[in-house]
């Protein structure tokens, strides 16, 4: 007789679900002027003589650079700093050191040329030390170092607005309870297939040893080698004992068929003694396609060998990948509600099944064509 897992309905099941909430409350009147490059090109000052700037009557010459023009804007890359440094210059003194640093070091004036023109960059600081508060802005240049006009022979200004608002708003996470239908199962016991239903069959826990002395690489390692097969329900005493009086059924590889499709890696992974998690077992009937259970197969091999040898690989298997599958399927069966944070685990093996279970037929170590 054999066990059969059978669709008899629905149930109505909860589980929590978090949602963030947005909700703006308005805008609020940004204070000070953020940082930002200013480009500006005066005409008709006085030639080859010295000036200096002033905004708002500070004076910010020591943030000036002659060596820009209009064309440094305009030729600048979408993400250039020129147009939205942002906080990347916010602790500098002066004109920032990574876009050429000011015109003569930021010790004195900058000179006009023989034709009385100056064109460059300004650096609009902003800082707890520096800063403009928003509005209009008066930017001007002169050539007394004193700011006053009575004493000018050259002088020009430019005006500009600096607005800006904040959107405000706030945040809320809300848990709520929502309902769903979960399909229901029931176990019942049904005759032997004739034909060894692979999901009916009674389920062995074989291992294979490859022949000693030869490499994985070689073709002899996955076929010359024997398989032990065990019942399931035998004790980890039991394995042992029965390994070291040989008196388990033992053939060569490619030999009789063993029977079922038993999950190896899951049984030595979890108990090691060929328990099998229900959740697993249920999983596997219900999804599991000939193509990624023959990569499982194909897995198996190379893991279960490596498994036995080393208590390491044993251990970063079972927390990589069967700890995690059975808390998925606990999940997926009801049985639990934090299971569903290993579903990218799920997806990644299941994918990885696929990949290694290609298209082609699949000899196990058995004998048995998957």
């Amino acid at each position: 007789m054999a066990v059969q897992y059978v669709k008899v309905g629905t149930e109505t099941k909860y589980r929590d679900v978090t949602e963030t909430i947005e909700q703006d409350v308005g805008f609020e009147d940004i204070a000070i002027c953020r940082p930002m490059f200013f480009f500006f090109d005066f005409t008709s000052l006085k030639p080859k003589s010295p000036h200096w700037f002033f905004l708002d009557g500070v004076d910010v010459t020591n943030y000036i650079n002659t060596s820009f023009t209009l064309d440094s804007l305009n030729n600048a890359s979408r993400n250039s700093k020129l147009r939205d440094p942002g906080d990347a210059y916010i602790t500098e003194t002066q004109f920032p050191a990574a876009q050429g640093g000011p015109t003569n070091g930021g010790s004195g004036p900058v000179n006009t040329d023989t034709a009385g023109n100056l064109s460059g960059a300004f650096y609009l600081q902003s800082n707890t030390t520096t800063s403009f508060k928003v509005g209009t802005k008066v930017l001007e240049i002169i050539d007394v170092s004193s700011n006053n006009r009575e004493k000018a022979l050259s002088f020009s200004q430019v005006e500009f607005e600096a607005l800006g608002l904040y959107d405000l708003y706030t945040e809320e996470k809300i848990t709520r309870t929502e309902a769903y239908e979960a399909d229901v199962f029931k176990a019942i016991t049904v005759p032997q297939s004739s034909n060894k239903d692979k999901n009916s069959e009674p389920v062995y826990y074989s291992h294979y040893e490859p022949p000693a002395g030869v490499s994985f690489t070689s073709k002899e390692y996955w076929t010359g080698g024997t398989v032990t097969k065990y019942k399931t329900g035998m004790t980890s005493a039991q394995i042992q004992k029965d390994r070291n009086t040989g008196s388990s059924s033992k053939s060569a590889a490619g030999g009789s068929k063993s029977a079922g499709s038993c999950c190896f890696i899951m049984l030595e992974a979890r108990y090691g003694d060929g328990t099998m998690d229900k959740v697993v077992r249920r999983y596997r009937d219900e999804y599991m396609t000939d193509k990624n259970r023959r990569g499982y197969y194909k897995l198996a091999e190379v893991l279960v060998p490596l498994m036995r040898k080393s208590k390491v690989v044993k251990w970063i298997v079972t927390k990589t990948m069967a700890d995690p599958l059975v808390a998925y399927g606990k999940y997926y069966y009801g049985e639990n509600k934090t299971g569903v944070i290993y579903t990218p685990v799920k997806n990644f093996w299941m994918k990885l099944f696929d990949i290694l279970g290609s298209d082609t037929k699949f000899i196990r170590e058995n004998g048995e064509t998957v």
